[in-house]
């Protein structure tokens, strides 16, 4: 269960362009059937627009509010194949917990905690 959720569009500032979105789950609560799913924060950045270090910096931002809103960790999570969104987790600080295989998905997950102090 997710307490409150809060969207945000990148919005490329020379032009206007939408390169991405970020979305910032504020509590997580989860139970077994979920686990695989737990994350924080999720993100997509445009195909056109991917390897341009979008998705780092929307990471950035989330993480930015997450700590403005008292939080001293988030978790998140991708497919242990998303060459991507490991890098963009990894270039933000984030700490490898371990990978599962997802019961619903059958894809391996990898697992990230980011401190936010």
């Amino acid at each position: 269960m997710v307490d409150k959720i809060t969207w945000y569009m990148a919005i490329r500032e020379n032009d206007g362009k939408i390169v991405g979105f970020i979305v910032f789950r504020h509590k997580l609560e989860y139970d077994d059937d979920d686990i695989e799913f737990a994350s924080n924060f999720g993100y997509s950045v445009r195909p056109s627009e991917r390897g341009k270090g979008y998705a780092k910096e929307q990471l950035r931002l989330g993480l930015q509010k997450a700590k403005e809103m008292g939080l001293d960790k988030v978790r998140i999570v991708c497919r242990d194949i998303n060459i991507g969104s490991n890098k963009t987790i990894l270039a933000n600080s984030g700490v490898y917990v371990d990978m599962i295989h997802g019961e619903v998905s059958g894809m391996n997950i990898n697992r990230y905690d980011i401190p936010l102090s």
